[in-house]
């Protein structure tokens, strides 16, 4: 069973507004938006976070370490005296919130403690490899899911306390933490969370960075630095409709020049795992995924002739919410023919109806935000996209009870835990 304790969190001094020096995690922000988050402050976490090139040093990871090393020389981030879990609640303008715990959980292969729930992309590591190189120090958290049932009921009663840091962030997502200390409190947390397997549910890639840096520090000829890199910091839910929101992530189909697709041939291969009804639509915009008071979808022009998507889909629902087959200057509706398996999630079916026409992986981005993926249809950016419906909470957990995993970008969970509400040395 996976292993979970407190440790000695460094914070930003109170004197600091926390408005101005929270961001959101490293794989989600654009170049544009790093430059807004790096403006706010000095003390941004950005700077650490996403750090930038200074001729003054070798490397940005040189300079993100020098930054680090100041903000604990000069009291910007301070440690707790007592080592610690905090309880970390995010509340958006729904009100809707997740609430979870921060702590400290033990690195291991994935197995039976600790189970991926969906395929990774290959991607480069060596960028977060090279931060923990330089910082030792884990900067933002990986998402964890906990199937132990109960969990969130354990902390529950300490919401009604004053949280010890709030911040807002851009998106109005209110970040509220408090402090655990006290022993008892600390060792039932650990207990129970101990009691299930955790689910990766954001942060694969740093979790395995987090790994591979444990075996470099844990080898007698390293510099390592003790039993603090043999663990990672995790922000752990319990996997429960109550706690979670989570959004579809849309994909986006690029053919390449010498392989151009008729979309009558692309119609063809969807029908052969969906129903593909046509539905009206004005020259932009894209369907709706909003349901009314009775929870049904109504998917229809507005007065513009426009197919509107909102940006922010409900999370109510969303099984009952409708898949959309873009194509320039036609939308379709997809619907599975093997809708009674809803423990096979859509990504899978869509998966399969690629396949069929040979679009290779490379080929397909992915967004999630629905109205940037109709728009990169209509601007030629992308030649179709399939705007997809959110994963449920009990497909998410009956992959995760058959060790099974989703196809790369199957969920994107809703809202982000920032980066600067809690840091951890591994010193």
């Amino acid at each position: 069973m996976p292993h979970f304790e407190p440790f000695s969190g460094l914070r930003y001094t109170p004197s600091m507004t926390l408005n101005d020096v929270i961001c959101p995690p490293y794989d989600i922000i654009s170049p544009d938006q790093r430059e807004i988050y790096a403006n706010r402050s000095s003390a941004n976490a950005i700077h650490v976070e996403l750090p930038s090139e200074d001729g003054n040093y070798s490397n940005r990871y040189e300079h993100a370490a020098s930054v680090w090393r100041e903000w604990i020389d000069s009291g910007t981030v301070l440690h707790d005296p007592a080592t610690s879990l905090y309880v970390y609640r995010m509340t958006p303008s729904n009100g809707r919130s997740t609430t979870g715990i921060v702590g400290a959980l033990r690195l291991e292969e994935p197995g039976d403690s600790i189970l991926p729930h969906e395929e990774t992309i290959s991607k480069d590591k060596t960028d977060r490899l090279e931060l923990l190189r330089h910082c030792k120090a884990n900067i933002s958290p990986i998402w964890g899911l906990s199937l132990a049932s109960g969990l969130a009921s354990l902390y529950g009663d300490l919401l009604s306390d004053v949280p010890t840091a709030v911040a807002v962030d851009s998106d109005g997502v209110v970040h509220e933490l408090w402090v655990i200390s006290d022993a008892a409190v600390v060792d039932r947390i650990c207990e129970v969370m101990g009691s299930s397997p955790i689910v990766i549910a954001d942060g694969h890639h740093r979790f395995e960075t987090a790994l591979a840096y444990a075996g470099e520090a844990a080898d007698p000829g390293s510099l390592g630095v003790g039993e603090g890199s043999g663990l990672v910091m995790a922000f752990i839910v319990e996997l429960s409709d109550e706690q979670m929101t989570v959004m579809p992530i849309h994909r986006l189909v690029k053919l390449s020049p010498s392989g151009s697709i008729p979309q009558a041939d692309i119609i063809d291969a969807f029908k052969t795992f969906f129903e593909v009804l046509p539905l009206e639509s004005g020259d932009s915009g894209a369907a709706e995924n909003e349901p009314d008071d009775n929870g049904s979808k109504d998917n229809k022009p507005d007065d513009s002739g426009s197919l509107t998507w909102p940006s922010r889909p409900s999370s109510e629902g969303r099984m009952e919410g409708r898949m959309v087959l873009v194509l320039h200057g036609q939308i379709f509706e997809l619907i599975r023919r093997d809708r009674d398996n809803e423990m096979v999630v859509d990504s899978s079916i869509v998966r399969q109806a690629l396949s069929a026409l040979d679009i290779p992986d490379g080929n397909v981005s992915y967004t999630s935000e629905p109205d940037a993926a109709v728009e990169s249809v209509s601007t030629g950016k992308a030649d179709f996209a399939i705007l997809m419906r959110s994963v449920t909470v009990s497909q998410i957990a009956a992959y995760a009870r058959e060790k099974k995993r989703m196809p790369p970008k199957s969920t994107y969970f809703w809202p982000k835990p920032r980066t600067g509400m809690v840091f951890r040395s591994l010193y």
